[in-house]
């Protein structure tokens, strides 16, 4: 993972097809030998794909193995407010649950651990497998919020947290699995200060 790459010089743009066989062959060894084990060479060798061409889509490894992770995780769900509030974001956390199922979620906490947080690569990293699904369901409880079927949360970041930090940490630790049950105790938990009682709504009408 320390194959640092030349400087970029000048010459035929990246070819996408070669793009898309070396990220093929990065998924490949990602599934069998994990992140340690990717290297600019063994791709070059998988992918049949010369180094320079890959120096031109990635700096180093650790960006093509990051750009390989996400090929792999389906984008966060659009807000749907048709459904109970309850049930559409149980849905968001079942997807980002099954993104981070072993052996990707392992590799994905340790390709965040290594990166240069500054690099636009791992900018998009982190929007796309951090913030895409805490921003989706932000926008659905502000949706639910407006039609009166949840409260305001005295601070929605710190609800957020409270919803999501869970998976990470079972990712971080460990020790505990991300089931499938999860996501139905997180909101069963997390909601319980925001539904609205039948003594508040009472008041309202």
């Amino acid at each position: 993972m320390n194959d640092g790459a030349p400087k970029r010089k000048p010459g035929r743009p990246p070819s996408t097809e070669a793009r898309a066989r070396a990220l093929q062959a990065a998924r490949e060894i990602l599934s069998t030998d994990g992140l340690n084990a990717l290297t600019i060479e063994a791709v070059a060798s998988r992918s049949g794909t010369g180094k320079p061409t890959l120096y031109r889509h990635w700096a180093n490894a650790l960006e093509l193995g990051m750009d390989a992770l996400m090929q792999d995780v389906a984008p966060a769900l659009p807000p749907d407010l048709e459904a109970s509030p309850k049930a559409a974001i149980i849905r968001q956390l079942d997807r980002l649950i099954e993104s981070f199922s072993p052996p990707k979620g392992a590799q994905i906490i340790q390709a965040l651990a290594l990166c240069d947080g500054g690099n636009e690569m791992a900018q998009r990293f982190r929007q796309h497998l951090l913030y895409e699904s805490r921003d989706a369901t932000r926008a659905m409880l502000l949706g639910f919020i407006e039609k009166g079927q949840l409260k305001q949360p005295k601070d929605m970041d710190v609800f957020l947290d409270a919803l999501f930090a869970p998976v990470f940490y079972r990712l971080l630790a460990g020790d505990d699995p991300l089931n499938k049950a999860l996501p139905a105790q997180l909101v069963d938990a997390a909601f319980a200060a925001l539904e609205p009682d039948a003594t508040e709504e009472g008041q309202d009408t």
